[in-house]
């Protein structure tokens, strides 16, 4: 069942559609979580990029983030609504670069980035 705040986006707007991980935010059980698992598919496609190109697509993601987000939230009227996958999108980037050395880096990579998620100790606290 998708929660009625989510029921403000429109399914026809590419960037809300984005903003909910592709529909893994949806979930109604851990959409962080969904989220993250949603991007290790595109990570494995791009994760032999070379770094400075892999790079590029992790800055423009997280810029974007910024549009893509703000009209999500715009349209259901919450802030950091937990459906709103992008940020964890992007952010499980950062640590699959070691997964870079081989897809079997992948399950400790999401680990990490769903625990530090979760935790947000500084510096990830004040970055989100």
């Amino acid at each position: 069942m998708i929660k009625p705040e989510l029921r403000r986006l429109s399914w026809r707007n590419p960037l809300h559609w984005l903003a909910v991980g592709f529909g893994s935010g949806l979930s109604p059980v851990a959409p962080g979580t969904m989220g993250t698992l949603a991007a290790i598919p595109f990570y494995l496609l791009v994760m032999h990029w070379p770094l400075w190109a892999y790079g590029l697509l992790l800055l423009a993601g997280s810029l974007l983030g910024i549009l893509i987000c703000d009209s999500a939230t715009r349209a259901i009227g919450q802030e950091d609504h937990g459906g709103i996958v992008w940020g964890g999108l992007m952010g499980v980037g950062v640590p699959m670069l070691v997964a870079r050395r081989g897809w079997q880096c992948v399950p400790l990579d999401f680990g990490l980035f769903r625990f530090f998620d979760v935790l947000k100790p500084w510096p990830i606290r004040w970055l989100d």
